[in-house]
Formats: C-alpha cells, sequence, structure tokens
C-alpha cells in the first residue's frame, strides 16, 4: 500500500489514533516518527534520547492517554540528560514537559494516565510520576525512595540501594506486592547489571527469567564461559517465590527478544549449551568457540524440558550474528540451524521439517548508533554510540532481506481502521487489511 523509506525503524510502531508513532535512525541521528496510518505520510518528527536506561533493551515508543511520550536530549554533549516529553500525536506539540532536565533511568511507563520512571540524581535512584497533561511530577509511592528499575513484566522491579543485596520486587498499582533477594532466586554472584531477560505466563501466574553472572573476571581473561554460570528460574508472580531453577548453561539470551511473540509457545523455548561452550574476546569482536547447543522447550510451571533439539556447531561464529540467526514463522514456529541444515520446528511439540522454498520468515538485526551526537556512560566508560534494540523484517529462512510476500504475523506491527502497518527491510510500511 505505502512505503516510508527514509528511516531506518527500530521495533514495531504502536497505534495512536489514526497514527502510528515508531521510533528509527534518520540520518543517523534516533528520531520519534509519528505516521499517517492511511498514507504513510510523516506527520511529525523529533530528535529522541534512550537516557540513562541499559543498553541493548529497546526503545518501544510510549502512548498513555492518547498521547506520546518520549525522552528528549537536552544537552548536545551528554545522552543522559532529558526532559520527558507529552506530545499532541496529531501536531508533534508539547502538551507537557518536565520542567528541569533529568537523568532517567529507564523508558516512561503507563501507570495510570501517569508516566512513571526512575530518575538519578544527587540523593540516589528514585521513581517518579509525571502527569502527562500538566507535566507536574510526583514522587511514585511504591519506589519511594527505592533505586528500582522495570526489569521485566508484570510490574517487576530490580531494587539496588547503596550496601544492600540487590532484590527483586513486583509493583501492583502504587504498592510493593513483594520482595526478595535476587539470591535466593538465583544464588550468590548474579545481578541484573550483567543482563536480564523475564517473560510471563498468565496462565501458570508464572515470571520466568534469565539474569546474568558477574563473568569479569574471565572477560579479563578474554572468554567467558557459556557451559556454566547460565540460570533460569520460575518465580510466582503472586508471591514472588522460586518454583524452579535450570542450572548449567541454560538461558533465554541466544534468542533475540524480538523473536519472542507472545503469548505462544515462541516464549517457553530457551537454549542449553554444553560446559566447553564459550565466547572468545577480541576487541569488539566475540567468536564461540568449542561449543555445543541445543534448543529446547520448557514447562512454564515446573521448568521440565518438554522438547529439545540439536542445532549446528556453531563454533567460529560472532557470537551476536548467531544469536541473531533464529527466524520466527507464523505464530508457534521458528527456522534455525541444524546439523545438516535449516530447520522449521514446531515450538509446541518440538518436531521439526525441512524449510520450503519461498518460505516467509522475521528476522531481527541489532542497531548501534549515534544519539544527537552526544556521549553516554557504558560501564563508566564514555561512549558516542548506543545500542538501542533491534530492527525487525521480513526475510527467507536463511536471513537474507526480503520483501514482504504474504500476511505480516498479526503480533507485529499496529493495526488501526483497516491499516496494518509493520516495519521491514524496506522501511516501515502499511496495507490494507479489509
Amino acid at each position: 500500500m505505502w512505503t516510508q523509506a527514509d528511516f531506518t525503524p527500530l521495533g514495531q510502531p504502536v497505534a495512536v489514533g489514526p497514527r502510528v508513532v515508531v521510533y528509527g535512525l534518520k540520518a543517523g541521528v534516533l528520531s520519534i516518527e509519528v505516521l499517517d496510518a492511511g498514507t504513510g505520510r510523516v506527520v511529525w518528527s523529533r530528535p529522541a534520547s534512550p537516557g540513562d536506561a541499559a543498553p541493548g533493551v529497546n526503545l518501544d515508543p510510549t502512548v498513555i492517554g492518547g498521547t506520546v511520550v518520549y525522552l528528549r536530549p537536552a544537552s548536545t554533549s551528554s545522552l543522559d540528560d532529558v526532559r520527558v516529553v507529552a506530545a499532541d500525536p496529531a501536531t508533534g506539540k508539547d502538551i507537557a514537559v518536565t520542567p528541569v532536565v533529568l537523568e532517567v533511568g529507564e523508558r516512561p511507563e503507563d501507570c495510570g494516565n501517569l508516566a512513571c520512571f526512575t530518575v538519578v540524581g544527587v540523593s540516589g535512584v528514585h521513581g517518579v510520576r509525571m502527569d502527562v497533561h500538566t507535566g507536574k511530577l510526583t514522587p511514585d509511592p511504591a519506589r519511594l525512595a527505592l533505586a528500582a528499575r522495570t526489569i521485566g513484566p508484570e510490574g517487576l522491579l530490580s531494587i539496588q540501594e547503596d550496601g544492600k543485596p540487590e532484590q527483586l520486587a513486583r509493583q501492583v498499582g502504587t504498592k510493593i506486592a513483594w520482595t526478595t533477594p535476587l539470591s535466593a532466586i538465583f544464588g550468590a554472584g548474579y545481578s541484573t547489571n550483567f543482563g536480564w531477560e523475564f517473560h510471563a505466563f498468565d496462565q501458570q501466574k508464572v515470571l520466568v527469567g534469565t539474569v546474568g553472572a558477574d563473568q569479569s573476571v574471565e572477560r579479563a581473561k578474554g572468554a567467558v564461559p557459556l557451559g556454566v554460570g547460565s540460570e533460569m528460574a520460575g518465580i510466582n508472580v503472586t508471591t514472588g517465590a522460586r518454583l524452579w531453577l535450570q542450572t548449567g548453561g541454560v538461558d533465554y539470551f541466544c534468542l533475540a527478544p524480538d523473536v519472542f511473540t507472545g503469548p505462544s509457545s515462541l516464549e517457553a523455548v530457551r537454549c542449553r549449551w554444553a560446559a566447553s561452550s564459550k565466547v572468545v574476546l577480541n576487541g569488539s569482536t566475540t567468536t564461540i568457540e568449542n561449543a555445543t547447543v541445543s534448543l529446547e522447550g520448557f514447562d512454564p510451571a515446573t521448568g521440565r524440558t518438554t522438547w529439545s533439539v540439536a542445532l549446528k556447531n556453531p563454533s567460529g561464529t560472532s557470537y551476536q550474528d548467531w544469536t541473531q540467526s533464529f527466524e520466527v514463522v507464523g505464530e508457534d514456529s521458528l527456522v534455525a540451524n541444524g546439523p545438516s541444515g535449516p530447520v522449521l520446528i514446531d515450538t509446541d511439540s518440538g518436531a521439526t521439517t525441512t524449510v520450503k522454498a519461498g518460505t516467509q520468515a522475521t528476522c531481527t538485526r541489532q542497531i548501534i548508533t549515534a544519539i544527537v551526537g552526544g556521549n553516554h556512560r557504558i560501564e563508566g566508560k564514555s561512549s558516542n554510540s548506543y545500542i538501542t534494540g533491534n530492527a525487525v523484517f521480513s526475510c527467507r529462512p536463511n536471513g537474507t532481506a526480503s520483501a514482504l510476500t504474504g500476511r505480516w504475523p498479526s503480533w507485529a506491527g499496529a493495526v488501526t481502521g483497516h491499516v496494518h502497518v509493520v516495519t521491514t527491510n524496506a522501511g516501515v510500511q502499511g496495507y490494507r487489511t479489509g
């Protein structure tokens, strides 16, 4: 129907009335754009910032009470200094702007027609709320004086206060429903500072996730083990109690977050590495060595493995390239590299079949960009680049970008009126649904 090609989109758009909002790169600068869903016309575009959120956390659009909420760079010398803006989706004009420059530690989220986020200040990290109509800031009652950040669905938080062990917590409305030491779930040496990935399974009332281990000693030696120090746990969403723990090289980290299309069986898929598997570090190069790996389905309620498919030995491959080698095909299947070539895996049963010629898949590609030319602190160091998330595009099962040949999966993009808007390798595209 239409294509907007002068923009490298990140992730998928979100509907706001008859329009869609999407993040992407324009001339190498991170921007937020609102497009008319019917024509693809750019309604407005503004420079944006990821703030001080952890690199790699996807930059997804936030729509609260019919307004578009984003972080506006307040300085060209630092990514960390921003103002939180609530904008009119029809014009881009400011409805509300925080009265002061802030260092925002996570993406603003909808918490009942208020924008909730964490602020880093001289007195520590604390949660605040912004009225999207006036810009007025008030403390978040649940996170008052708490150094907390959102790390997953269902209000899952990480609380890290000076001199105290890291806590997992769940925020429900204006209250903290429960807290538990992270070490009680994953053991000593684990922290969300080393990465995290969580998913919610509503039917089982369980949160399932992986948290990274401290591998600073191994990094200093130039090799990070994949087959040890990697765990996955199931947590009761109501009480915070650990239900199960899988150890020994099992994690969510091998699949890019955009591969998951929940709610579907694709969320209940993990990787398991043999003990010898490792990533060798050489500057910015990351190479997998001595690896054996399989893809597993699991029962979210118990952690029990329900099926397992051996994958091709990825030794000699870049770890980043390998994690982006899985393609989604439909709601409950994906393509992976088996020992003898690509195979189509039914993620409900683990059954494998030959990939048919012409099969349409969806792929991801990590986007690293400069943000308004400013610096950002990553692990205490200044950097002019930032991992803003993943582009999602149509492809062939071998990962080669291709034009969209059939209906895009219903989970991708945004539907408004009779138009389905998605991001593809060609840019942002709109298709009439009926």
